[in-house]
């Protein structure tokens, strides 16, 4: 009984090696793909390119039967959401 994840995100100061993303798979009972790295950036919404470099969209996508779509997060999304956000 319990709550099971479906994916892992570490939260590191460093890229999460493969022999890190190997060890939280075994000891979580998750395939490795589904174990994610969100290392140390310059600012808070860049840990969504870190994430979606991993792939990420794809196996939330997947979980909840959903059509698979790559976003659109080019360097113009961080600029326009890093103006739009700071004061």
């Amino acid at each position: 009984m319990g709550l099971f994840a479906d994916i892992v995100i570490g939260r590191t100061t460093d890229k999460l090696t493969p022999e890190n993303k190997q060890k939280i798979a075994m000891f979580s009972g998750l395939p490795i793909e589904r174990i994610f790295g969100a290392n140390d950036v310059g600012h808070l919404l860049e840990v969504i390119h870190v994430l979606e470099d991993q792939d990420i969209s794809r196996i939330i996508l997947n979980k909840i039967k959903m059509p698979i779509r790559k976003p659109k997060l080019g360097p113009s999304f961080i600029k326009i959401t890093l103006k739009t956000t700071s004061k």
